[in-house]
């Protein structure tokens, strides 16, 4: 299963670096394929197999992505030096807009500018939830898992409760599946050969995150609390930021309020303007609660726990090849989050279009992604610079 190429890290590293620094959300999967399968690192079929598996546990698909191929390469370090640098320039460039923000925010101008970045985002969110649901929501019990995550964020109903019912749901369906199929069941995949030398470091690896969450625990102070929460939705949300900013917008503006409202939107939209992986925006949260200290915590947080996770399930990737189990759970949890991310959209749209023009700037922005099918960074940058003319037309 495990690659005998020996790829110096070094290589890993700044292939990595140079796709965080370039490429924007889901566009960095073909950079990523490119890295890995053009100088013969991974084949195609390798590649194929960790895209796969990187969907069927939680965390954010490119970070995984890149920390599968890592592993393949080199072990644990090759996964932590191949996530590291893929988040690393995003981190650096959110670390530098955040503290741009928080001291130039209340500058008219500045929020003149905001406003338009926030009404661009609503166009953006409103095309990723449509196109999560044409996806994950094709049959009525996934509608009502819809439905019943929009009312849970709107009546503030904790997300993590969301996902559990989710889960719960996808046994029911599971079961009630298995039951009416009079086809056996696929063969049982042979046992993994694995190297027995790779399951301590991934040990101590998993035991750090887990000392990690006990100390936020015991820490009594908002970046304990944070760094806590951070764990729990990086353990829990499946996807990407589409997926992950509803239990984030959760935890930070309604649980805690470390965040205001407009604050969480103007830090998604800065986290969805940059390069690299646009869930990097949690360490928006934690430069306001502890500055670059806080932000490191926020971003290592939000990562660890599927970093983690990739190593151990590519250890077992073989042992899941040809199973069904995980597809009516992974549809259940998917459609609970259309709904999350719908309701998220309603609520950040509600306090950031106050006026025809920022509707209409939405707007241009959904027409923009979905129908000519733009990516994101060509969306804010020509937005931008029409709002710019908007708002000099304005006075």
């Amino acid at each position: 299963m495990h690659c005998a190429r020996q790829v110096p890290l070094r290589d890993i590293a700044a292939g990595y670096l140079r796709i965080g620094s370039t490429s924007f959300g889901m566009a960095m999967m073909p950079q990523i394929r490119t890295l890995v399968t053009k100088p013969g690192w991974l084949t195609q079929e390798e590649f194929r197999d960790g895209t796969a598996l990187v969907q069927v546990y939680p965390g954010p698909f490119i970070v995984d992505l890149a920390a599968y191929t890592g592993y393949r390469l080199r072990g644990v370090r090759g996964a932590l030096v191949a996530a590291s640098c893929l988040i690393l320039p995003a981190f650096v460039s959110m670390v530098v807009l955040s503290a741009v923000y928080f001291e130039l925010g209340t500058v008219p101008s500045v929020q003149r500018f905001l406003v338009g970045l926030e009404a661009l985002l609503i166009g953006i969110l409103l095309q990723l939830t449509l196109d999560l649901g044409a996806r994950h929501v094709r049959s009525q019990s996934a509608a009502v898992l819809a439905v019943l995550g929009f009312a849970a964020l709107l009546f503030n109903v904790n997300p993590a409760l969301v996902v559990v019912g989710a889960l719960g749901a996808g046994i029911v369906l599971y079961y009630a599946r298995r039951s009416s199929e009079t086809d056996d069941e696929p063969p049982t995949a042979p046992a993994v050969q694995t190297r027995r030398g790779r399951w301590l470091p991934i040990g101590i690896a998993g035991s750090m995150v887990m000392v990690a969450a006990i100390m936020a625990w015991l820490w009594e102070a908002p970046l304990g609390a944070m760094t806590l929460g951070l764990l729990k939705i990086g353990s829990i949300a499946f996807g990407g930021v589409a997926t992950i900013a509803p239990m984030l917008q959760s935890e930070v503006t309604q649980l805690h309020q470390w965040l205001t409202p407009r604050e969480f939107i103007d830090g998604l939209a800065l986290g969805q303007a940059t390069p690299g992986p646009p869930v990097v925006t949690a360490a928006f949260t934690g430069y306001k609660l502890g500055g670059v200290v806080g932000a490191a915590l926020a971003t290592c947080a939000i990562f660890a726990p599927s970093v983690v996770m990739t190593m151990l399930f590519t250890e077992l990737l073989e042992r899941f090849r040809g199973r069904h189990v995980l597809e009516p759970l992974l549809a259940s949890i998917m459609a609970a989050f259309v709904g999350l991310l719908a309701g998220m959209t309603l609520q950040l749209g509600m306090a950031a279009l106050r006026g025809p023009a920022e509707l209409t700037l939405a707007a241009a922005a959904f027409a923009a992604a979905q129908v000519f099918r733009l990516d994101a960074i060509w969306v804010f940058g020509g937005g931008l610079g029409l709002w710019a003319l908007v708002v000099v037309a304005g006075g």
